[in-house]
């Protein structure tokens, strides 16, 4: 579950595919209501959703201003 997913509370809308093995670790969340009351949980879960924004609207910055050539290229 992401940062939006559990804001929202909706399923997961994409999917993962991973490269190379590795784990998963599952922790349930039973009293979401109690993370919604910490300070700190609230605060990382902001951050984290700012940080992720600013790197989206740099990317997408960069896709509108781009030629396909040099979109390729920055791969």
């Amino acid at each position: 579950i992401g940062d939006i997913e559990l804001l929202l509370d909706q399923k997961a809308s994409l999917s993962i595919i991973a490269m190379k093995d590795c784990s998963l670790v599952l922790l349930p969340i039973t009293e979401k209501d109690s993370l919604f009351k910490d300070a700190l949980f609230l605060y990382h879960l902001s951050r984290n959703l700012a940080q992720n924004l600013y790197k989206q609207s740099i990317t997408t910055t960069a896709n509108v201003l781009y030629s396909v050539k040099e979109r390729l290229a920055t791969f």
